[in-house]
């Protein structure tokens, strides 16, 4: 095994769109253990908040300074849960507006169309 082969993939990971934190987290600490590092916690922290896709919350992080790992890996979790329960909301709110509209706008043509102006008298 090349070690210097193996950390270079280690360092080189970055969480790819479309796959979620815990894909990235697992493929990391696997990494990361195959790389014999003296102080695996920190690096790893260092990684997965480097390597993170989410900008606000890396930002958040980087802001704190000196997170502890297990730290940064609860509110990277936290913030993609969060972000995927407020995608679920807003869909299902637009769906439920759409609806509205439709039924509106139906509701209003058969009216409409049921209802004769002065003019066709």
């Amino acid at each position: 095994m090349n070690i210097l082969h193996v950390q270079y993939v280690f360092y080189a990971r970055k969480h790819k769109p479309g796959k979620t934190f815990e894909h990235f987290l697992t493929d990391v600490t696997n990494l990361c253990k195959s790389c014999s590092f003296q102080a695996e916690h920190e690096i790893l922290r260092d990684k997965i908040v480097l390597g993170c896709s989410d900008r606000g919350t890396q930002r958040r992080l980087l802001v704190k300074g000196d997170v502890m790992l297990d730290c940064a890996i609860e509110k990277l979790r936290l913030e993609e849960i969060t972000r995927i329960q407020a995608a679920h909301v807003q869909s299902s709110s637009q769906a439920e507006v759409d609806g509205v509209d439709r039924s509106t706008a139906t509701k209003s043509h058969k009216q409409g169309s049921l209802v004769t102006s002065p003019s066709s008298q």
